[in-house]
């Protein structure tokens, strides 16, 4: 499981950081057809969702590295007994 959350924080830092680096690159560009939304605007979804995974990322490895199973707590959830 530490492995797995290890894999997953690679690809979700790689998605931050090539996400910041498309959004500086087309900053000045806008879109076709509405020239008032510049791409960079557009392209921030990527770096946000990759910074906003790995802090929930994070989270979920220390709940691993303390033995406990990330994903299998909350009301969503039903037991029986």
């Amino acid at each position: 499981a530490m492995g797995a959350e290890v894999c997953v924080l690679v690809f979700q830092g790689i998605l931050c950081y090539y996400g910041w680096v498309l959004m500086v690159a087309v900053r000045v560009e806008t879109a076709a057809s509405l020239e008032w939304v510049r791409m960079s605007w557009v392209y921030s979804v990527f770096p946000i969702s990759g910074g906003l995974m790995v802090l929930i990322s994070l989270v979920d490895l220390a709940r691993v590295l303390r033995g406990e199973m990330p994903g299998k707590e909350g009301p969503h959830l039903v037991t029986t007994e």
